[in-house]
């Protein structure tokens, strides 16, 4: 049920059809925040990068990239990105 609710959230948050308020809205940090879910915030960190790689939808990408990112969060998510690179480059 909680998969179904946040995958929800992001068509809400993501859907280009959706008003803006609605785009900028914390529909999605609210429902993950509830939920706890540090693994589902990690997912949906990559995919707000995926859509600012293929420069897709990059206002509501960067608002909730910056809304999801609760303390410690994203460095943790960060970090663990910058060790894959590296053992992929060595």
């Amino acid at each position: 049920m909680a998969g179904r609710v946040m995958e929800m959230s992001w068509v809400v948050s993501t859907s280009l059809e959706a008003p803006r308020e609605v785009q900028q809205s914390d529909i999605l940090p609210d429902v993950l925040r509830l939920y706890n879910s540090l693994d589902s915030s990690k997912d949906f960190l990559v995919r707000c990068l995926a859509q600012l790689e293929n420069k897709q939808n990059t206002i509501t990408a960067l608002h909730l990239l910056q809304s999801i990112a609760q303390p410690g969060v994203l460095v943790d998510f960060l970090e663990s990105e910058v060790k894959g690179v590296k053992s992929v480059c060595n």
